[in-house]
């Protein structure tokens, strides 16, 4: 692995942003132009409020690499960010269909659906959310939780309206 991208990814991981955007940037001009090098700088440029940089950047991911779901997630973010959220919802769906059980992208997904107003579509992505992180966590809590997944999706609402 290029130093830099270790760096850079260091850099990240401790929410030092601009440090890690111009540590993969020196990555890609030594010829790391790949999707995962892109996808991080674009987090980077996220978490900065650089939507149009971020947003190129996981462009280039996905051109580097069509079925990057999580660059197309990233994406929906910056969308979600910039309030387009159809191109958001676009971006979010691409991504569930690459990986159907990427719960992050449901989850998103319902945000921007609530941010529409669209209640039913909501419940629906977040019943996805339930029933993913279910059948991941088969554990003891998971047994003894009653709660019927209307509670459940009505308590992940509540938690999404503070946000």
């Amino acid at each position: 692995m290029n130093e830099w991208i270790g760096k850079g990814k260091e850099y990240l991981a401790q929410k030092d942003y601009h440090k890690s955007i111009d540590a993969f940037s020196k990555a890609i001009e030594e010829g790391e132009n790949t999707p995962e090098v892109h996808l991080s700088r674009g987090i980077a440029y996220f978490m900065i409020s650089d939507y149009e940089k971020a947003k190129a950047d996981f462009d280039q991911a996905i051109e580097l690499n069509p079925d990057y779901f999580r660059a197309y997630y990233n994406r929906g973010l910056v969308f979600y960010s910039l309030k387009e959220y159809w191109r958001a919802i676009s971006d979010f769906n691409k991504a569930v269909k690459l990986n159907p059980k990427y719960t992050a992208a449901y989850l998103a997904r319902a945000k921007v659906y609530m941010a529409l107003g669209k209640e039913e579509k909501v419940d629906e992505n977040l019943k996805m959310v339930i029933r993913l992180g279910e059948a991941r966590f088969q554990t003891s809590w998971n047994v003894y939780d009653s709660r019927t997944i209307e509670e459940k999706v009505q308590e992940i609402k509540e938690s999404l309206k503070k946000d």
